[in-house]
């Protein structure tokens, strides 16, 4: 056993500690910088547009309140908005119909009402496609005593990420995996080891 005499008594002298500050401050460095450099991929594997399917999204009737109309002429005003809102969704399908069979192309639609409407899906297997971009959005860093901690925020990135069969309103929906943590990972890994190498190697004591 290596024994250490100093001015002090048995302990390590001020160099060594100053190192093992330095090194110790550099390991929390890099680890925060792995944190953010995942947080950043992530965000990227959700921003990739998607290659699979179309859907069409259902625009709502603006005005539709629990009590209803409240007169003849708000009625009347609902009642058209209903009408041009059905005609909308319709529209919309029909072009999302045509565009899973390959009858038309996106660029072939000049409406800008009807692309808004329109959601490409992402493949199975692929990361998931961005839409309203909430998931996305809720991607974190935050400290914990072990380290720094990254995620997303959204209760069904899990969903996502392994796939399941209990999806929708009544539970019996199935999600092929659309994993985007575990690519990040991936993606990022050699990256980890050259980061802590370079640091602990550019560590050094302090005199």
């Amino acid at each position: 056993m290596t024994s250490w005499s100093t001015a002090s008594g048995n302990a390590p002298d001020a160099a060594l500690e100053r190192f093992r500050q330095s090194v110790r401050a550099g390991r929390e460095s890099a680890v925060e910088t792995v944190g953010a450099l995942l947080k950043t991929e992530i965000v990227r594997q959700l921003s990739s547009e998607g290659a699979g399917r179309y859907y069409a999204k259902v625009a709502r009737t603006a005005g539709e309140t629990p009590q209803g109309p409240r007169n003849t002429a708000e009625r009347t005003a609902l009642a058209r908005r209903r009408l041009l809102n059905r005609r909308l969704n319709a529209k919309r399908q029909r072009y999302a119909t045509a565009l899973n069979a390959g009858a038309i192309v996106k660029e072939d639609i000049t409406s800008r009402r009807v692309l808004t409407g329109l959601h490409r899906a992402s493949k199975p297997g692929d990361s998931p496609a961005p839409d309203t971009g909430t998931l996305r959005r809720s991607a974190f860093i935050e400290r914990t005593e072990q380290g720094v901690r990254v995620g997303v925020a959204m209760p069904y990135a899990a969903a996502l990420e392994f796939g399941t069969t209990r999806a929708g309103r009544q539970r019996n929906v199935t999600i092929a995996p659309r994993p985007f943590m575990r690519p990040a990972m991936e993606r990022l890994r050699g990256q980890f080891g050259r980061l802590f190498r370079a640091t602990l190697q550019t560590s050094g004591p302090r005199t």
